[in-house]
């Protein structure tokens, strides 16, 4: 009996058995002496869901190699795309039992597969009564399954169409010469900076703030989908909001964009402005450039406006000075922040802030993993 159990994928999609079926093949005047090697009988066409069968019986051999073994193949065509089959022939005595019975595994349709040495001519002139054979065969045909639908998330074009109509909106912002309404109880989630301003009776005002990118980091709020396009374009702009508003994935989104712009001539503005924001992966990688091109960044315009922050300058020329703390073991930010991540901790904030809520973690509910030597090992931060 064949097994229709089928674990193979195909094409991504997994093999789905159809139902079995067999049919019987009764040749007559059937003698392996009155054939040479090589020549074949072949059974009539045998159709069944859009599949060809035929059986192909090799009396005297398939080649002269096997000439002492009759060969018995399937040859099945049609069907669909990537299906496989499972096959079984048998030989049938008188008594409808079977004599000689061979499998086959899965193989790809269309295909011509079977035995060369299927049994030895003498088994096979045993089965013959009266010059008569039945042979029964079996096939399991296995098809890819039918694409699946599942259902599309509408959270966030439902969250969009909200903020849209103003629908139990309780929050107005007044943004230059256009007005906005949204949702208190969201803002709280996802902007919980924008949130805090909000007041019962006023409508808030944003001064300073572009409203065309307040419009977009309030679909953010709503959608967690941002234009690329425009957040590259404008990426200071999107940063400067998403920090007013507490909007803290899409101004990394925007820190991260920076990052790729950064070179010698612009490295102490975006420095400046990283620290304002508390960026702190912008902060060390525009610190990096800095420290390693010293002498040319002195010659840029935002130099000027570093000589004025000492607490910066500090910073910077005790890096170029070699004092900083144990540089080669620091951990860089984008480590901490992906460590905050799986331990489910705030990500935004400055560097020693990030490694203070990981200490802090660390001492509530420390986390430590085997060494070889069978030590148990705490991460440092």
């Amino acid at each position: 009996m064949l097994s229709s159990r089928v674990p193979t994928v195909v094409t991504g999609r997994e093999l789905v058995a159809l139902p079995g079926v067999t049919w019987r093949w009764v040749l007559h005047d059937v003698s392996t002496d009155k054939k040479n090697v090589g020549e074949v009988e072949e059974s009539p066409n045998f159709s069944w869901r859009g599949y060809d069968m035929r059986i192909c019986l090799y009396p005297a051999g398939h080649a002269p190699s096997t000439a002492e073994f009759c060969g018995l193949f399937f040859d099945i065509r049609g069907g669909v795309d990537h299906a496989k089959f499972k096959g079984e022939l048998s030989l049938l005595s008188q008594g409808a039992k079977k004599v000689a019975q061979r499998h086959k595994n899965q193989h790809p349709v269309p295909s011509r597969h079977g035995w060369s040495k299927f049994c030895t001519r003498d088994s096979l002139a045993a089965v013959v009564r009266e010059d008569r054979l039945v042979i029964e065969a079996t096939v399991v045909f296995y098809e890819p399954a039918p694409p699946s639908w599942t259902p599309r998330s509408t959270l966030g074009s439902d969250l969009r169409r909200l903020l849209a109509t103003g629908d139990g909106a309780d929050a107005a912002f007044r943004v230059g010469c256009c007005h906005f309404r949204a949702h208190r109880w969201l803002l709280t989630v996802r902007a919980p900076s924008l949130a805090a301003l909000v007041d019962d009776a006023d409508i808030v005002p944003l001064d300073g703030v572009d409203p065309n990118v307040f419009q977009k980091v309030l679909d953010f709020v709503y959608s967690d989908a941002v234009d690329r396009a425009a957040l590259a374009a404008t990426p200071r702009a999107f940063l400067r909001v998403a920090n007013l508003c507490g909007v803290v994935r899409l101004k990394q989104l925007a820190e991260l964009d920076l990052a790729n712009t950064l070179s010698v001539s612009n490295a102490a503005d975006l420095l400046l402005l990283a620290d304002a924001t508390d960026c702190a992966h912008l902060f060390e990688l525009a610190c990096d450039i800095v420290v390693a091109n010293l002498k040319d960044v002195i010659h840029t315009s935002g130099w000027t406006h570093l000589r004025e922050a000492p607490k910066l300058l500090a910073h910077i020329l005790e890096r170029a000075a070699g004092d900083d703390a144990r540089p080669a073991k620091r951990r860089r930010v984008n480590d901490l922040r992906a460590e905050c991540e799986r331990r489910g901790l705030d990500t935004d904030g400055a560097r020693d802030l990030l490694v203070l809520r990981l200490q802090d973690h660390h001492h509530s509910a420390p986390v430590c993993t085997p060494s070889p030597s069978g030590e148990l090992v705490y991460s440092a931060v």
